[in-house]
């Protein structure tokens, strides 16, 4: 992945996490319902590996090292919170995404920094006032990416289209109000001069198709996927009595504690992605967790 030398910067600050789970989206939709639904649109087709119930599915052959190198005795900790306007500038919870109309909403193209040669190039439907990770409850957070005190963090810029079924994932996004970029490659925060959108790479997914992207290429989470497929949302955890569907049909993200499995199964993410639900736990289990949350 190119990009362990950043990593550097802020590897600490996420093996703290511990396998907290990164929590439900944040219903951030300028054009949407106040559930931040995706309108029953499947994200990716169902044979997909986020979408496949592998609850009587073969473990890997590796399986018991992967699992030992994480640690045999680690139990997933849902971190569900819920965000008000109220908590002003505390961080909201989670990744927020937004929700747009992409056959009428502008695209504008964004300046890829970091990483052009693994990214999608491509102009991002982004909505007036979209949401970043690292935004407060009550609105922007106006210190730009970064991992400096007060900062965005990882800065993920995430919007889906839901005229197209299509998902727009920015890491390191920089708004054109910031006055730094966000971190290069060497960790080091340029001025931001041109007025312009800027990310450090971007990834965009049809999911309307059995896509991945090439084997040891990075995404907006480093990982090679998507991270709005992923992600515990409200209109999916909320009871069926509260205006959701009462259930999560998909594989979830979490984040590992300290040490990189990365390096041992790059060539094989999805096998990865298996062995992990399977040792963990069963999509069913995941919908009780979250339908007995907060959203």
């Amino acid at each position: 992945m190119p990009r362990k030398s950043f990593n550097a910067h802020f590897a600490e600050r996420r093996r703290k996490k511990c396998l907290a789970m990164l929590a439900a989206g944040a219903a951030m939709i300028p054009v949407c319902s106040s559930l931040a639904s995706l309108l029953g649109q499947q994200l990716y087709p169902a044979n997909y590996p986020w979408n496949q119930n592998i609850s009587n599915a073969p473990l890997v052959t590796n399986s018991a090292a992967i699992i030992a190198h994480i640690g045999s005795t680690i139990k997933i900790h849902p971190d569900w919170g819920a965000d008000s306007p109220a908590n002003g500038s505390s961080p909201l919870y989670g990744i927020p995404y937004n929700v747009v109309h992409g056959n009428s909403t502008a695209k504008i193209n964004v300046t890829i920094d970091n990483y052009p040669g693994e990214s999608d190039i491509e102009p991002v439907p982004i909505p007036t006032n979209a949401v970043i990770e690292g935004d407060y409850q009550d609105g922007p957070n106006p210190y730009g990416g970064g991992y400096n005190d007060n900062q965005r963090g990882d800065s993920h810029l995430i919007v889906w289209d839901e005229d197209n079924n299509i998902g727009y994932e920015l890491f390191g996004t920089t708004r054109p109000a910031d006055t730094n970029l966000f971190p290069n490659t060497d960790g080091n925060e340029l001025p931001h001069t041109d007025g312009k959108w800027h990310a450090a790479q971007e990834s965009v997914w049809n999911f309307n198709t059995n896509s991945f992207r090439l084997l040891g290429e990075t995404s907006a989470d480093a990982a090679g996927l998507s991270i709005l497929a992923g992600l515990a949302r409200p209109d999916e955890g909320l009871p069926v009595s509260q205006g959701g569907q009462g259930a999560i049909n998909h594989a979830m993200r979490m984040t590992l504690p300290g040490g990189d499995v990365t390096s041992r199964v790059r060539a094989n993410r999805l096998a990865l992605l298996r062995t992990l639900l399977k040792e963990f736990s069963t999509i069913a289990d995941f919908s009780e967790i979250v339908t007995e949350g907060k959203a």
